[in-house]
């Protein structure tokens, strides 16, 4: 499979894990065992905060949601 194939495969598997709430699909778009999501939310204060989570945490909760 070319690059861009395997790309295509991993969004696609992201998009339709969590419209569908798959965690199979999910855990095969991401690097499980090494990843983590980073993003920066507002805190309490209104502040923005860094924000690291493993993924297996993340797909945790997207799996736990209806479909």
């Amino acid at each position: 499979m070319s690059d861009i194939e395997q790309i295509k495969t991993a969004i696609f598997n992201y998009f339709d894990g969590i419209r569908l709430a798959d965690r199979e699909r999910l855990e095969r778009a991401f690097a499980v065992e090494a990843g983590h999501m980073k993003g920066y939310p507002h805190d309490q204060g209104g502040r923005f905060a860094v924000s690291s989570r493993p993924i297996r945490e993340v797909i945790d909760a997207w799996a736990a949601r209806a479909p």
